[in-house]
């Protein structure tokens, strides 16, 4: 939960472990720092990236972008073509605030200060990115992930 760190590991020799870098993290009271690792990267880069809230998700990860959710910042979109100085090359906010429908009907105000996007999942065999907030889920595309992919996945045979 990342209030200990990350560790990096060899395991290479099961009889040998050693730890090969370290991230030492503050505690915090919300337990979500180091929810996801991202290891998809690792091999071609060298980097291991670190955050919050994982999902499985289909596909093969891009090796050049790196979609994350940032609460109240949205949804963040890196371009890592240079690793060591990555950009946002995408991002997308939901509204924050104003009138909202509830399932009966009856609407509610949501505060001007709420953290509307909690989570993502990538379909990275359609490139779309959902988005889920305190009030929806929204599906997004960007030129980063390439064109989305209308309708179903090929079936895999």
């Amino acid at each position: 939960m990342g209030g200990y760190g990350f560790w990096v590991v060899d395991i290479s020799d099961p009889n040998n472990m050693k730890a090969v870098s370290h991230i030492d993290m503050p505690m915090s009271v919300s337990g979500t720092e180091g929810d996801n690792i991202d290891v998809t990267k690792v091999e071609t880069t060298g980097m291991v990236y670190y955050s919050g809230y994982a999902a499985i998700q289909p596909g093969t990860p891009s090796q050049t972008v790196m979609p994350y959710a940032f609460y109240n910042a949205g949804v963040q979109v890196f371009d890592l073509k240079d690793p060591n100085k990555p950009t946002i090359g995408a991002y997308f906010v939901p509204k924050m605030s104003g009138e909202y429908l509830r399932n009966d009907g009856s609407s509610f105000e949501q505060s001007e200060h709420s953290n509307p996007v909690h989570s993502i999942f990538v379909e990275w065999d359609r490139n779309l990115i959902w988005a889920f907030s305190n009030h929806g889920i929204y599906v997004l595309s960007t030129p980063l992930l390439g064109e989305p992919v209308k309708g179903l996945p090929a079936s895999k045979q």
